[in-house]
């Protein structure tokens, strides 16, 4: 395995834009490929332990936390 580092771009946040891209190693590169074209059927959570909650979702529908936490937390006690 080389040192080298790959980078994997989240889909563009549908809210604000952001574009979060992710530098990984070899292994890494090859399993989140995998996993994005659909060659892997499995909970990505479960594939990817080595990424945060916020990672897995950025890798899945592009939402960034920033956005997930003004869209989708209940702010009903504001």
């Amino acid at each position: 395995m080389n040192d080298h580092l790959y980078t994997i771009f989240a889909p563009r946040c549908p809210f604000c834009g952001h574009l979060e891209r992710f530098l990984v190693n070899e292994e890494l590169f090859v399993k989140i490929t995998k996993f994005l074209q659909g060659e892997i059927n499995c909970n990505i959570q479960d594939y990817l332990p080595e990424f945060s909650a916020e990672q897995r979702e950025q890798l899945i529908s592009g939402i960034c936390p920033t956005c997930w936490e003004t869209q989708f937390t209940n702010n009903s006690d504001l």
